[in-house]
């Protein structure tokens, strides 16, 4: 029996019979599954290097709690575009957290959140090219360019009759 749920992701609601469950929540299809997957993997991605690579704690010691909130002030750009950031701005980030005196971790992270701030937008367009170029790779052909790839081949000539103004 189907009973109503939401997908966590969307927050729509379906069916249970519509919807997919994956580790004992609801989404909305495969696609959703996977995308929130990917983002989740990205998610992890930032907090590792921000906290080890940059703020220098150690595998498993509890980070500063402000880290997540101020990196949620990005939540316009997915977890990707961020992330590709971060590697993208990798040496200036270096640069400034090895040359730099930072009074606490809170002025460190705001430091590299500025740089961040200063770059996202020059990869967020370089994302989103290569999202739509990957659409369009994948777009299906649809099935009446052919019929018009058949006229443009071979055109129908409209013949002019005449005869109505020949009189007999």
């Amino acid at each position: 029996m189907a009973y109503k749920v939401k997908c966590i992701v969307t927050g729509e609601y379906g069916t249970s019979d519509t919807f997919v469950k994956h580790e004992g929540k609801y989404f909305k299809n495969e696609y959703v599954y996977q995308e929130y997957k990917k983002q989740t993997n990205f998610w992890k991605k930032i907090i590792n290097k921000f906290a080890i690579e940059y703020l220098g704690y150690e595998s498993g010691q509890p980070f500063p709690t402000f880290l997540p909130k101020r990196i949620k002030e990005l939540d316009f750009y997915d977890n990707e575009t961020i992330y590709r950031t971060m590697l993208y701005c990798d040496n200036s980030i270096h640069d400034s957290i090895n040359t730099k005196d930072f009074s606490s971790d809170y002025a460190k992270v705001s430091y590299i959140l500025a740089i961040l701030r200063n770059n996202i937008n020059k990869i967020w367009k370089i994302v989103l090219q290569e999202r739509r170029d990957a659409k369009l790779a994948y777009q299906p052909i649809p099935s009446n360019i052919y019929t018009s790839l058949s006229e443009i081949q071979n055109p129908k000539q409209k013949v002019k009759d005449i005869s109505k103004f020949v009189e007999d």
